[in-house]
């Protein structure tokens, strides 16, 4: 995913946003289409997305002294919940009838924590990420106060391509 830290801040955006945008345009008067192309939006959304914050975390974290190095473990094992569990819908989406079995009540009762274990996960995906960032520019672990700037910029992800991805290029370039 290293590939995604080296794009112009227009292409990440584009693959994120603009493609699910255009998709969106193009079927806006015929909502058959735009009901089956919104697996295809949503998995090409998140893999970007997730992607990018998986890419932000794990690689900056290599560029970081072994004594300032955050918990990179610890990331992959809580971000890697919503991306199971994305991933997981997308595939429901994608082949809905050869996943018959999977419209129980136990399955609908059980959606709904881990929906919210997933959501906690992508915040927490968030916070590193924008911790590791600040921890390349001070050149020592920052605090969650020191970098809640760029937390909060990964979290709206609309804004945050356009202001940490040309930072981004620059650190992973040297």
């Amino acid at each position: 995913m290293r590939f995604l830290l080296r794009l112009k801040h227009w292409q990440l955006f584009f693959l994120t946003w603009g493609t699910p945008i255009a998709i969106d345009i193009y079927s806006f008067s015929n909502p058959g289409l735009l009901i089956k192309l919104f697996p295809l939006i949503m998995t090409v959304f998140s893999i970007t997305l997730l992607g990018w914050i998986w890419a932000i975390s794990t690689e900056l974290s290599k560029l970081t002294p072994k004594e300032d190095q955050l918990n990179i473990n610890r990331f992959k094992l809580i971000f890697s919940v919503p991306i199971i569990y994305i991933m997981g819908i997308n595939l429901f989406l994608l082949f809905p009838d050869s996943l018959k079995f999977l419209e129980t009540i136990l399955f609908s009762v059980a959606l709904i924590p881990i929906h919210i274990i997933s959501l906690f996960g992508i915040l927490y995906g968030c916070r590193f990420a924008g911790r590791a960032i600040k921890t390349i520019e001070l050149g020592r672990i920052a605090t969650d106060i020191e970098s809640r700037r760029e937390y909060g910029q990964i979290a709206v992800s609309f804004i945050g391509i356009w202001t940490l991805q040309p930072k981004l290029n620059k650190i992973v370039a040297h």
